[in-house]
């Protein structure tokens, strides 16, 4: 009887059956048919979001400069059964140009459009620098952090804008609050004007811009950048006593606030620079906590 009662006549039960689950199951996740591209996917915050991504249904585009970990990554999404026709993969350093030019055309030639860009790449110093302070420290993080983002939004803004999608940055906290790490502060500080600005800029066209600020967050950024031994266990400590919350953030707390962003549930949202942060840009701490 209840069967009967959902089913009016026959014709609909075959229709229902010719539909494969596969498909019902696209058509509920909020990426379906959208094609994203992820900079800095070949591990932490970014990979997260490349798995988070096509797990919702959309089209990834990954992009590294370390082959071995760029093809962990595509393991990683093969394996959670995205088809191979939903992914690209680009390598390449963003301190070169072709590399940002090569990520849209390949996109373009691959899928025909581009929805949602995830600028998410980025570096601490410049590898086995004496003096952080040194300009050549300065330079290289402006190309990889600043420069390079704005590039390849750029040559990105045209498909986008055809689709009126959205754009989401990773900055940092450290963006807000004074750091030790002064030359990637200073141009996170200034990824997060940009973003603002665009974001004035690009409303009457229907393109989002908006950013995550990540507070500390378990990823190899540390250990890459000298945070090993003792200075890893003082850091460790000086970041849980620093943050409200009293821990680290995970990678996929960052990719969420990556998707919520990006999706159709902030159609309302652009902008904002949005703390991810466990409290740490409060700058306080609680009663209990001192």
């Amino acid at each position: 009887m209840r069967r009967r009662l959902f089913f009016k006549d026959k014709v609909k039960q075959r229709l229902f059956r010719s539909v494969s689950c596969s498909s019902i199951f696209d058509s509920l996740r909020r990426f379906s048919g959208k094609v994203v591209i992820i900079t800095g996917s070949s591990s932490g915050i970014g990979q997260s979001a490349a798995l988070s991504f096509a797990d919702e249904g959309a089209s990834v585009v990954i992009h590294g400069q370390n082959k071995e970990r760029l093809d962990k990554t595509e393991k990683l999404l093969l394996a959670e059964g995205i088809p191979p026709q939903k992914l690209l993969k680009v390598l390449g350093s963003l301190e070169d140009p072709k590399t940002a030019e090569r990520i849209v055309k390949d996109t373009i030639n691959k899928f025909g459009r581009i929805d949602i860009l995830i600028n998410n790449a980025g570096v601490l110093a410049k590898p086995n620098i004496n003096n952080p302070e040194a300009i050549e420290n300065l330079d290289f993080i402006y190309q990889v952090n600043l420069r390079s983002v704005i590039l390849l939004t750029q040559l990105a803004l045209p498909h986008i804008e055809k689709v009126k999608g959205n754009v989401v940055s990773v900055s940092s906290t450290v963006s807000v609050r004074f750091s030790l790490v002064t030359f990637y502060a200073l141009l996170k500080a200034g990824l997060d004007h940009w973003t603002r600005a665009m974001a004035q800029q690009y409303a009457s066209k229907g393109v989002r811009f908006n950013a995550i600020n990540p507070g500390a967050t378990k990823t190899v950024i540390f250990e890459k950048n000298g945070f090993t031994g003792d200075l890893k266990k003082l850091h460790e400590r000086w970041v849980k006593k620093t943050t409200p919350l009293g821990r680290f953030g995970e990678v996929h707390e960052m990719s969420a606030a990556l998707k919520f962003l990006a999706s159709e549930e902030a159609s309302f949202i652009t902008g904002v620079c949005l703390m991810v942060d466990g409290g740490w840009s409060i700058g306080s701490l609680g009663m209990d906590q001192i």
